[in-house]
This record gives structure tokens, C-alpha cells and sequence, in this order.
């Protein structure tokens, strides 16, 4: 669903995280499983039973959330598996984007919480 509001994703898709940041940071421009950056910091890049908003851009301003919902297959099969949210700015050849992310396991009983933050200048 999406409009002058923004946009509303629901199901299977890839997280926000990967979407904005891996174009920045990596420095081969792969953006996959195969990317240096990808390899060491990123657990799953597509993520199921999420729900995303995707904001619209705002002089030059944007971000993206999303939280991803346990299913009844995993213990606790209530609350939230993962969460992820980030921004970015674009100004000319400007741009920085940060990020964060907390991705439980299938227990519940710990997670991965990541950082990231990138700038660059393109001509």
C-alpha cells in the first residue's frame, strides 16, 4: 500500500539495513551475500512475517522500519524476532545513512544488535 504517505509492506522482504546501507558501505557495490561488508555483519537479509514503512523523502531525508513477527513454529511463538530501522540523506553528492538492527534467535533467548553508519561523496 503506499501513497503521499509513504509506502506499507507486509510479508516476506529484504530488511531496510541491507536496502540502505550494504549500497554505501561496500565498497565492491555487490550488495548480496557475497559483499565483504555483508559476510561479517549481517545475519539474514530477507526477513518473513514483517511489516515495513517506508517513508517518503523529505528534502533529501528518508528512512525506513520494520519489525518482524515470531510465528508458532518458534518458542516464544509471541513478540517481535527482529526489528530494523534507518535513515538517509541525500544531498548532491552527499549522502550518509545509519542503522540499526536487533535480531533474535529462535529461542528468544539472545540477540544480534547491530550499528552502522556510512557517508560518502559521489560525483
Amino acid at each position: 500500500m503506499s501513497g503521499p504517505f509513504g509506502e506499507l509492506r507486509v510479508g516476506r522482504q529484504k530488511k531496510p539495513e541491507y536496502l540502505f546501507l550494504n549500497g554505501e558501505i561496500d565498497p565492491t557495490a555487490v550488495k548480496s551475500i557475497a559483499s565483504p561488508i555483508n559476510n561479517f555483519q549481517e545475519v539474514t537479509v530477507c526477513v518473513s512475517n514483517a511489516i515495513t514503512y517506508l517513508a517518503p523523502t523529505f528534502y533529501g531525508l528518508t528512512a525506513q522500519a520494520m519489525i518482524s513477527l515470531r510465528d508458532q513454529t518458534t518458542k516464544p511463538s509471541n513478540g517481535l524476532r527482529l526489528y530494523n530501522v534507518v535513515a538517509r540523506y541525500v544531498n548532491g553528492p552527499f549522502r550518509v545513512s545509519a542503522g540499526y538492527g536487533s535480531q533474535g534467535n529462535a529461542t528468544g533467548t539472545s540477540a544480534q544488535k547491530v550499528w552502522r553508519a556510512a557517508a560518502g561523496y559521489r560525483e
